[in-house]
């Protein structure tokens, strides 16, 4: 993951814990008490999903006899969210938007847009990322593309497979633009330099 990244996946985490009050031991046990009393309730799926977390926290703090830690959730959550490794060292950008999609689930469950999100977080993470990277050209230029590509330059209207195609085009068409600026530049230098 870049700083960024890792950033982002703190703060999140930080959102959630916050949420779920697993800030401090005391809150923690106060959490899991209320979790095995049944008291805490948002909806069917997400009681499964904190219990899943509950039940595979709770199983890595028997196994290094000890209690539940903050660490042991975030580390759950993120095997929960389907990613194969807990270390956040590890993740890829597909691993990143599943665990980001839980988190913020879990830090406000009754937001829609998070609800979605945990629906099928990776298309949408690869869509914010193919949009972040076409917005980076000039808007006139990646208009004009998508224009002539897709018959329109409304990005928001693009499915995934016509954004990868554009985030393409874009990257490549600006790669060679500036490995051509760089060559001229230096053939420029040169001829002065003679």
């Amino acid at each position: 993951m870049t700083p960024a990244q890792t950033q982002l996946y703190f703060r999140t985490w930080q959102a959630t814990a916050k949420a779920q009050g697993w800030n401090t031991k005391a809150d923690l046990a106060a959490a899991l008490a209320r979790h095995h009393k049944g008291e805490v309730w948002e909806s069917p799926a997400l009681n499964q999903t904190l219990a899943a977390i509950y039940q595979l926290a709770e199983s890595a703090a028997h196994f290094a006899e000890r209690a539940v830690s903050a660490d042991d959730l975030r580390h759950a959550c993120a095997l929960v969210a389907g990613v194969r490794h807990s270390s956040c060292k590890a993740f890829t950008n597909s691993d990143l938007d599943k665990v980001l999609a839980m988190l913020r689930l879990l830090a406000n469950p009754t937001n829609l847009n998070n609800q979605l999100a945990a629906q099928n977080p990776g298309e949408a993470g690869e869509r914010r990322r193919h949009i972040y990277l076409i917005t980076q050209a000039d808007a006139p230029y990646w208009q004009r593309i998508a224009l002539d590509k897709c018959g329109h330059g409304y990005l928001d209207r693009l499915n995934l497979s016509q954004l990868r195609q554009l985030s393409l085009t874009i990257r490549n068409r600006v790669s060679y633009r500036s490995k051509t600026e760089h060559h001229q530049h230096h053939h420029q230098q040169e001829a002065i330099a003679a």
